[in-house]
């Protein structure tokens, strides 16, 4: 719902007030998702303690242990996420770093425009004083002129200048923001599959018929937390 608002904004607003509307959502996207995997972390973490409380209310031992020990597995995962979550949250930090630059080198832009603008305002002036004879008027317009597109040639080399030195900075910056989320993503994987296969062998602790089982014999087994 608040998207919609924010585009039919955006649809209604003048030309140029949108320009880094792709930035600005991606942004807000990553803000969302970020949220979202903060509040998974919450409830994983909820879950972990009522399975602690699950397994504690078990007459059958076995249930009981292997119950206890799932709770501290999922403890681990929820630790996991939360420094996978830590590490989107740097990522999504890079792109707001190239909006930030992206905004001072749109005050270059804007006074390139305005030197621009200048100069075809002066130019209809010089026009309008040809017609009227004044040869003293248009002589000094012509310098006024010159002048003011001096000032805007050099206002487009600096921008040009700008807008490349952006384009590398942004380059490097989603670059290396991607690399990092890519090696988060595949360390936060590897992680979870060795919590899995834990979680796997514990399963097999309990038999499908009920069986006594001692916490010696749970001691004694092969079963080793990670």
């Amino acid at each position: 719902m608040i998207r919609d608002i924010r585009r039919a904004v955006k649809a209604l607003s003048p030309a140029g007030i949108g320009r880094h509307s792709e930035l600005v959502d991606l942004l807000y996207a990553q803000k969302e998702t970020h949220e979202a995997l903060c509040k998974y972390i919450t409830a994983s973490n909820n879950a972990s303690q009522l399975l602690l409380k699950f397994g504690k209310s078990q007459d059958d031992f076995t249930i009981r242990e292997v119950s206890v020990r799932q709770a501290e597995l999922h403890w681990l995962a929820d630790k996991i996420a939360a420094e996978y979550a830590d590490q989107y949250l740097q990522y999504r930090k890079a792109f707001k770093e190239v909006l930030a630059v992206q905004k001072l080198l749109d005050e270059i832009h804007k006074v390139k425009e305005t030197c621009e603008a200048k100069v075809a305002k002066l130019r209809r002036q010089a026009e309008s004083g040809k017609k009227r004879s004044d040869a003293t008027r248009a002589e000094a317009m012509q310098a006024e002129v010159a002048m003011a597109v001096s000032a805007a040639e050099e206002s487009q080399t600096k921008y040009q200048i700008a807008k490349t030195k952006f384009e590398v900075y942004k380059a490097g910056k989603v670059k290396a923001a991607l690399l990092t989320l890519a090696d988060s993503q595949q360390l936060y994987h590897q992680r979870c599959g060795h919590l899995a296969t834990t979680q796997q062998t514990l399963s097999e602790f309990i038999p499908d018929v009920p069986t006594p089982m001692t916490p010696e014999d749970m001691k004694d087994s092969k079963f080793v937390l990670p």
